[in-house]
């Protein structure tokens, strides 16, 4: 059985790495955009 203290931690681990994901994605395309317009 799960205690409630670790479904909680647990959701907080999935938003938190949910955040990151979306955070480092949107750094990877705004540099990928940053790159192609001083290659031009």
């Amino acid at each position: 059985m799960y205690s409630v203290t670790s479904i909680s931690n647990n959701t907080e681990q999935l938003i938190l790495y949910t955040t990151y994901d979306d955070f480092r994605h949107s750094v990877d395309t705004l540099l990928n955009e940053v790159l192609e317009r001083l290659g031009k």
